[in-house]
């Protein structure tokens, strides 16, 4: 039998039903959001472990070793304080267009532009 009363008429039975729907509904909405959440995680951390992306991880305990080998290269960076002049304008373009140029001699369609050289990253020993 209905826990609900015999005296209600049909509009007021159905706004009930719906109210009982919609009690539980954020329920089975926060549910599933942390389901789907959770599935997500789980597959990110499988393509993580599949792909190769955590061998190059150096930030993981186990490459500590590896860490201590690193060289780093040592770009020409433009100094982010100082006196801006003529001189410093200038010394700027100067080291922009350099690195413009190093961009558009890469061919996009080689490999060349995911090597780690192209991509600035240090060289492990």
């Amino acid at each position: 039998m209905s826990d609900e009363p015999k005296d209600l008429t049909d509009k007021e039975k159905s706004e009930s039903r719906v109210n009982k729907i919609f009690k539980y509904k954020i329920v089975v909405l926060i549910t599933l959001v942390v389901l789907i959440a959770g599935f997500l995680v789980f597959i990110s951390i499988g393509l993580y472990n599949s792909s190769g992306t955590a061998q190059l991880d150096l930030s993981r305990p186990e490459y500590s070793a590896v860490i201590d080998r690193i060289e780093y290269i040592d770009s020409s960076k433009y100094p982010n304080s100082g006196k801006l002049d003529e001189r410093a304008i200038k010394e700027f373009e100067k080291l922009y267009d350099d690195r413009a140029e190093t961009i558009v001699d890469i061919d996009a369609f080689s490999p060349g532009p995911l090597s780690d050289k192209t991509l600035g990253l240090p060289e492990v020993k």
